[in-house]
């Protein structure tokens, strides 16, 4: 078998697949499956993972100071949390010492701020700042957007570093905060790193298969290490469902 892309395109199982829509990394991993035969087995994975794929959303979120030496935990979504400036949620996750000492976002908060937040963190001397956006629409709106909406479903997160040099950051989770409005909460804990798998050739980004669930009520704390100014985290998620208040 040459060429494996050409052939996996050609199979009658394919119910109008396209292949060449395939990305970077889900190419690697055919071709790697060709040597031991279980291209079938990962062309039908890569399938599941993006069937029903209505739209995708990409949030980066870049620390661009590296002041504080501790890991941070930064939120994404919540647009409930977002009120209380995610005091509840960030209560049992923030390092000893540090404060989330302001959120910039929107507008309202100056022109520089109409398509991203930025969170700053201190420790009372010092601070560091990160930025959350969205490379799709301004992250204002979409947060905004979810206010109005019941529920977000993602089938699928591709986890990107902006310098794989930094292998630790993949062991920093990402932990999903649901705060219901009389104070109970409800966690679940994703660590990247226990989605690699062996035959991967990139080691600045890992594929998490597992299905996601986004509400209001739910913040989405993406950790962050302290590493180089303007390190970075790259969340594209594939969203499935769109479920309206």
């Amino acid at each position: 078998m040459n060429n494996l892309l050409d052939s996996v395109e050609a199979n009658n199982d394919m119910e109008n697949f396209d292949v060449y829509n395939l990305s970077m990394v889900d190419k690697m991993r055919l071709r790697n499956a060709q040597a031991t035969q279980h291209a079938s087995d990962v062309l039908h994975g890569i399938r599941r993972g993006v069937k029903g794929v209505q739209a995708t959303s990409t949030i980066v979120i870049k620390r661009l100071t590296k002041n504080l030496t501790a890991t941070l935990p930064v939120p994404v979504f919540g647009a409930n949390g977002l009120q209380s400036n995610y005091q509840r949620e960030l209560s049992s996750f923030l390092p000893a010492g540090i404060t989330l000492s302001a959120i910039a976002i929107g507008l309202k908060s100056g022109s520089s701020y109409s398509t991203k937040a930025a969170f700053t963190f201190t420790d009372g001397t010092s601070t560091d700042i990160v930025e959350v956006s969205c490379n799709e629409i301004p992250y204002p709106s979409y947060l905004a957007s979810m206010q109005g909406s019941d529920e977000f479903r993602f089938s699928r997160n591709r986890y990107r570093i902006s310098d794989g040099t930094y292998q630790d950051q993949l062991n920093n989770s990402l932990i999903v905060v649901k705060q219901s409005l009389f104070g109970k909460a409800e966690n679940d804990n994703i660590v990247p790193a226990t989605f690699q798998t062996p035959n991967q050739q990139q080691n600045n980004i890992v594929d998490i298969d597992l299905p996601i669930s986004i509400t209001k009520e739910k913040t989405m704390l993406v950790n962050i290490g302290s590493y180089v100014n303007n390190f970075s985290v790259t969340l594209q998620m594939f969203v499935t469902k769109i479920e309206k208040a």
